[in-house]
């Protein structure tokens, strides 16, 4: 092998000794190759290589994964990548309520009770003078779109509330189909006696004696009441409208004073309607709880027709 001669660069390089410096690992090569010959070429290439504090090259690392996006698929893409796929969210189930609902009504906000809500037996029992079903004599019916109680008179008895009353106002309509002659009441804190005339005070609702009122049975009052011409024509409705509070007992036959009577003896019982020998219609039941602690006193006429009553509330008759 032909001897490798100087190369014409060699004295150059030797002038700059003193001031050489390395910029680099490239650098550091080149010198020591020229410096040290061919024989020292090989050794630099196996050798590790003095690097620069100032340049690093990490060829072990791998490239950086796509930062997630704001929407979140990052971490789902990730996720998925990893075998661990988040389930999907199951709809929330609800339970269905399938218990019957009552078709009865309580009080509205005013206190006041409508008695003809459907079941008839939800608020009322009846006595009958004979053997008899109580839809043999009261029925109660949708007619002309609202609710209507139907008596047919017979056998002779009483439908009666199956909550008791002491100081309550009581509304209500009834009219008689064809009987000049109709007959029937309502009996006002009546005690449950199996018979066909309990004790009571009774606001009548005889055809020519309407607004009446007087003791019924072993009940007492400190006087009676009687009443005449107060009742529409037959086949038209009337409204009754009574008061109770503390043992006074006031009642309007439409829109009209009928009586008053006080002092009676007993204050508290149920409520009654009369089955007397006539066909008699009913609507419009309604019935409210007055404070104990309030003054009965008379009810007056207003500029209006109205009238107001003992617990201070005006109403109206919506007779037709």
């Amino acid at each position: 092998m032909t001897p490798r001669t100087s190369l014409p660069g060699k004295g150059f390089l030797s002038l700059c000794g003193a001031r050489r410096f390395s910029f680099c690992g490239l650098c550091l090569a080149v010198t020591f190759f020229v410096d040290a010959g061919p024989g020292a070429a090989g050794a630099a290439i196996e050798s590790p290589v003095a690097v620069s504090d100032d340049i690093t090259a990490d060829v072990s690392t791998t490239p950086e994964e796509p930062a997630a996006e704001a929407n979140g698929t990052g971490k789902e893409d990730s996720a998925e990548r990893s075998g661990q796929v988040k389930p999907e969210e199951q709809p929330k189930q609800t339970k269905t309520d399938t218990s019957p609902k009552s078709t009865v009504d309580g009080p509205d906000p005013d206190g006041i009770k409508d008695l003809l809500k459907s079941p008839l037996e939800s608020n009322w029992s009846h006595f009958s003078s004979k053997e008899a079903m109580v839809t043999d004599i009261w029925q109660l019916a949708d007619i002309d779109g609202e609710p209507q109680l139907k008596c047919s008179g017979e056998p002779r008895g009483f439908l009666y509330t199956q909550e008791k009353y002491t100081d309550f106002e009581l509304s209500l309509e009834w009219r008689y189909p064809s009987d000049m002659n109709g007959n029937s009441g309502v009996l006002v804190f009546t005690q449950q006696e199996p018979r066909l005339w309990p004790t009571s005070m009774q606001v009548q609702l005889h055809q020519p004696a309407a607004g009446s009122i007087f003791p019924s049975g072993d009940a007492t009052s400190d006087n009676s009441s009687e009443a005449t011409g107060l009742a529409n024509d037959v086949g038209k409705w009337n409204t009754c409208h009574i008061t109770c509070v503390a043992g006074r007992l006031s009642v309007e036959i439409n829109n009209k004073k009928a009586g008053e009577v006080t002092g009676c003896r007993p204050g508290e019982g149920v409520i009654a309607l009369q089955s007397e020998g006539s066909e008699t219609f009913f609507r419009k039941i309604r019935i409210r709880r007055l404070s104990a602690k309030a003054e009965a006193k008379p009810e007056s006429p207003d500029a209006d027709g109205s009238a107001t009553s003992a617990a201070g509330v005006t109403r109206v008759s919506d007779s037709e």
